[in-house]
């Protein structure tokens, strides 16, 4: 990734490989992102930008007298803090009426995906607050399907009033189109939150945060609202800071698809899983016009679910398999990283591939 930052406006970041373009307002939000989609129809290829957003992500505290927002404003201008050739991340910080912090830090990743981090901490006297509220639009254009926050798939974007509750997995939403959408997800702090146990598939959360939940938690009380047009207003509720208290909101942003499409290649594929019918020869599996073999955690040399190892069969299987030309994957419910003993293994997993590059570039204002 090559990043160039200013340091007075914004960002702009550009993720190359899976044109992405991401542009960050000087108070850390984000305020656009944008996709290139690539067709190819009829042999000819034909690239258009698709912009998700149609009004930028807000993070707005409401004051509790007189509902109004409270004006923030940059006190630490926004600035690149790391930059590797899988992320970048940023930071800057505000103040706002009646004494209020706010400090800002997010990140975008390689593969589309951004997390965000903003702590709310009371001044030397206490804040009074009618709700904090997480605000964006996705654009008419792209807001077609809804997935999430209790919708299965294929349903078109309706308005929703979703709240939060011990027995649901789905503080998630995607909205959006084959050619481009946006991926919310509120969530609390700590470990258990980073545990891909807690979905839809296992559908319970954590715990209700006290951050989104609102100040207390309580089951079915505040949520998110989502608007047949696209507009999404995730909101807490009424809380008080006392004075030096924080409160930190995280969730998850991202821009789909996340890897660029390529119809063609996804259609000559050809997969198969390899589980309880075990292990077939590489010969075998080019017979078959095998272009990419899943390995499932209940075959020999697999790690189990429960995390114990097999005997350690898959690293010859794997090497013999990628000479024969299939490209192998592991899978185990996203809920444990099936490796056999010899963690190096992971690399035999890799074909050679394009890497996403990072730009962090000037963005005019």
């Amino acid at each position: 990734m090559k990043v160039h930052a200013q340091q007075q406006g914004g960002l702009a970041v550009e993720v190359g490989g899976v044109e992405k373009f991401l542009e960050v307002a000087p108070n850390g939000m984000v305020e656009q992102m944008t996709v290139t989609s690539t067709k190819i129809r009829m042999g000819q290829t034909k690239k258009s930008q698709v912009p998700l957003l149609a009004s930028p992500v807000e993070f707005v505290l409401l004051d509790a007298t007189t509902s109004k927002p409270l004006a923030l404003n940059v006190t630490t201008p926004l600035a690149v803090t790391k930059h590797t050739a899988a992320t970048a991340t940023w930071a800057t910080a505000l103040s706002g009426d009646g004494g209020a912090t706010v400090s800002v830090n997010g990140s975008f990743d390689f593969d589309s995906y951004g997390e965000q981090t903003v702590t709310v901490t009371a001044g030397q006297k206490s804040i009074q607050l009618a709700d904090i509220q997480l605000r964006f639009t996705v654009a008419p254009t792209v807001a077609k399907y809804m997935v999430g926050m209790s919708h299965g798939v294929g349903v078109q974007t309706v308005d929703t009033a979703w709240k939060w509750t011990n027995v649901s997995g789905d503080p998630m939403v995607w909205i959006g189109r084959i050619e481009g959408g946006v991926y919310l997800k509120l969530r609390g702090s700590g470990p258990d939150w980073e545990d891909p146990n807690f979905s839809k598939d296992y559908p319970v959360i954590p715990f209700i945060p006290q951050s989104w939940g609102g100040a207390q938690a309580v089951s079915g009380e505040f949520g998110c609202n989502i608007s047949s047009s696209g507009a999404v207003v995730a909101y807490s509720g009424p809380r008080t800071l006392k004075p030096g208290q924080s409160v930190v909101f995280q969730y998850d942003l991202a821009a789909t698809p996340s890897k660029t499409l390529n119809m063609t290649k996804h259609f000559a594929a050809r997969y198969y899983q390899i589980s309880g019918n075990g292990y077939h020869s590489p010969a075998e599996m080019k017979a078959k016009g095998v272009t990419v073999a899943t390995l499932h955690q209940g075959i020999p040399g697999q790690v189990a679910v429960d995390g114990s190892p097999g005997p350690s069969l898959v690293n010859p299987y794997v090497s013999a398999l990628t000479s024969s030309g299939s490209f192998v994957r592991s899978w185990s419910d996203c809920r444990s990283l099936v490796l056999a003993r010899d963690r190096s293994i992971i690399h035999s997993f890799r074909k050679a591939s394009s890497s996403s590059a990072i730009t962090f570039r000037k963005l005019a204002r």
